[in-house]
């Protein structure tokens, strides 16, 4: 199979490290990359739109979609329907993802499916000292502010929290692999990429019930905090996130001292979210040659 993918050599934003860390691995699969669109290829493979034009079968792999009311979240959800109307398959990055792009962009009659992020699974190291990492793109909903009081609030002797906006990645992944865990406590966050790399570097995820996210934390990944009342998919102020009890996530923080280190990560390595990419991408080639 012959996949034209649109890959950036130096990407600074989560969905562009993803689709490098994809692109170097799609290959150890059977999958041969086409980089022009000029070149034969036998499918297109394109994150939130379609850049070039083909007569190969075009898969799209959505990002989230838009419900804050301060924004114009129909129009700008509009133009993502009109990309997901030229896919012949979708693929959502979470359940969360789906059932937001239901809701606000429209169902589909074509392949769907639900594959996760992924990146390299790391070694585990033991740790030295305490210490907490929160990494984001720092914007309301990621609740900075009520991570960096929970931290105050649980007040574990010798401890430090280390917070970055992820603008070196190298730094990031010392910081991810040396701390006790991750705290990801954005409201409505689809698949954060933060939390993938924390897992694969064996650091268990303290995050919250709303959202993408908690379908990461599998057993022995971390903790699920029941801080936000149940979404019932509403548009909402985004960057006016619901008050959350910091109480819950100390308590978290003080349990996941005793926590091992996270080998259950099958599921965001990137080995096996590239398999899963490929049998997706033969689905849609199959079912375009059988019309």
């Amino acid at each position: 199979m012959r996949l034209l993918l649109d890959v950036k050599e130096n990407p600074t934003s989560g969905k562009g490290h993803f689709i490098k860390r994809l692109a170097a691995e799609l290959p150890n699969h059977g999958v041969e990359l086409v980089f022009d669109p000029k070149k034969p290829h036998d499918i297109y493979l394109a994150v939130n739109s379609f850049k070039h034009k083909t007569k190969a079968p075009k898969v799209l792999r959505v990002n989230g979609v838009y419900n804050n009311t301060d924004i114009p979240y129909k129009k700008m959800n509009e133009e993502i329907a009109i990309q997901c109307r030229k896919a012949d398959g979708i693929v959502y990055q979470s359940e969360w993802s789906k059932q937001m792009h239901n809701k606000y962009v429209g169902t589909y009659k074509v392949p769907t499916d639900v594959i996760f992020n992924g990146a390299k699974i790391f070694e585990t190291e033991p740790l030295q000292g305490i210490s907490f990492c929160a990494v984001s793109r720092w914007r309301p909903h990621k609740r900075l502010a009520d991570i960096q009081k929970a931290f105050n609030l649980a007040s574990i002797p010798d401890s430090t929290l280390w917070i970055s906006n992820k603008t070196k990645q190298t730094t990031v992944e010392l910081a991810l692999r040396s701390s006790v865990a991750l705290i990801h406590l954005c409201w409505q966050d689809a698949n954060p990429n933060s939390v993938v790399e924390s897992l694969t570097m064996g650091t268990p995820v303290i995050t919250n019930n709303v959202g993408g996210t908690q379908e990461l934390i599998k057993p022995g990944c971390g903790k699920v905090c029941e801080i936000d009342a149940p979404y019932d998919m509403r548009p909402v102020k985004l960057y006016k996130p619901p008050p959350i009890d910091h109480r819950i996530v100390a308590e978290a923080m003080w349990e996941s001292l005793s926590w091992p280190r996270v080998v259950n990560n099958g599921h965001v390595d990137i080995r096996n979210i590239a398999m899963q990419y490929k049998f997706f991408l033969e689905g849609v080639l199959n079912e375009r040659s059988s019309l």
